[in-house]
């Protein structure tokens, strides 16, 4: 629950981070314009300025994009972790509804043998109740229920 927050958080992050990023370059490319037909009439700025600006320019845009995409390699990192951790969990889950059904199971056939023996002994009883009164004073073995998991 709290890496699927996390993820949806970091989504969030990085749909932001992209807004940002289109309206940076947007920005950027209005500068560029407004800039254009100042500096051709004005001729104020040296082509080297205007080179050293936009590669001022260009690493701001790609330290952008790399952390951008840190963040995505993060995410995904974070995704497989967890898909991972929810495989283990379900394989812990199936190996549990395994054994519940085996103990069920197991349980049935118990129960199914407790009865054969309370009608066996039952059946002795009719057949010669003096078992019950030599020595056979004990009642009846209790009934069991069986578990409804």
């Amino acid at each position: 629950m709290q890496y699927e927050r996390e993820v949806a958080q970091l989504k969030r992050l990085m749909g932001q981070l992209q807004r940002k990023l289109s309206l940076a370059e947007t920005q950027l490319q209005q500068q560029q314009q407004q800039q254009h037909p100042l500096t051709a009439s004005l001729g104020a700025e040296s082509t080297e300025e205007q080179q050293q600006r936009r590669q001022e320019k260009d690493l701001q845009m790609k330290s952008i994009i790399t952390r951008l995409i840190t963040v995505e390699d993060e995410l995904r990192r974070e995704q497989r972790e967890m898909q991972g951790m929810i495989r283990a969990k379900q394989q812990l889950i199936d190996a549990q509804e395994r054994k519940i059904q085996t103990l069920d199971a197991a349980n049935q056939r118990l129960l199914g043998a407790l009865a054969q023996l309370r009608q066996h002994y039952q059946d002795q009883v009719q057949l010669d109740p003096r078992l019950l009164a030599n020595g056979a004073s004990s009642p009846p073995p209790p009934t069991y229920r069986s578990s409804s998991c």
